[in-house]
């Protein structure tokens, strides 16, 4: 089988909790299957005892979270449908490389690791069974923020935001409703579930 994976960035060092846990899913998958790890960076990274991960790093768009730029794409998002936390990690360069890399007809399943992600391979879905790694809190974290926000825009801003991440979080769940089981070791089908905070 062969697995596209599409991430924020390479999982290494090994210095997050997020990282450990993509690193480890590489590492084991890759014993038994073909993978592409689809990801922002400098081009510059390796994943270690990870022989047979393909990587396939982007230039990345992120903007640092300070400064003029970040404030004015804040704004910019008041107006977009999406939270921010998808409009920054959204770009065509990734809908573009996911999109060569299906037209060569050999990915059997895409992996997204992280829920702002989906926005990335939207277009392609239904094309190929598709999994995602919902361990969205971004929600949870905008809730936080608009308590400790000081000044009225910051809190309209805060609360537009957590609506909009609890809104694509129920979208999202038709994302997996695309999700196939894996047979189990008996021959049967596997049980698919989700599980808040799994």
């Amino acid at each position: 089988m062969h697995v596209l994976c599409v991430d924020e960035e390479v999982p290494f060092p090994l210095n997050t909790g997020k990282r450990l846990r993509t690193y480890n899913l590489l590492k084991r998958l890759q014993e038994g299957h073909r993978v592409t790890f689809l990801c922002y960076g400098t081009g510059n990274e390796e994943l270690p005892d990870c022989p047979h991960v393909k990587l396939v790093v982007l230039r990345s768009p992120l903007l640092e979270q300070k400064g003029g730029l970040f404030y004015l794409s804040l704004l910019r998002n008041v107006v977009s449908p999406l939270p921010y936390v998808v409009v920054r990690h959204y770009s065509h360069a990734m809908r573009s490389a996911t999109e060569a890399l299906l037209a060569h007809g050999d990915i059997d399943l895409i992996h997204c690791e992280w829920t702002p992600y989906t926005e990335n391979v939207r277009h392609v879905l239904g094309r190929v069974p598709s999994v995602l790694s919902a361990h969205n809190v971004e929600a949870q974290i905008w809730n936080v923020t608009i308590v400790r926000s000081g000044t009225p825009s910051r809190k309209g801003i805060s609360i537009s935001s957590g609506k909009k991440c609890s809104t694509m979080s129920g979208r999202r769940v038709g994302f997996t409703g695309r999700l196939r089981s894996c047979p189990n070791r008996t021959g049967g089908s596997s049980r698919t579930t989700m599980a808040a905070g799994g």
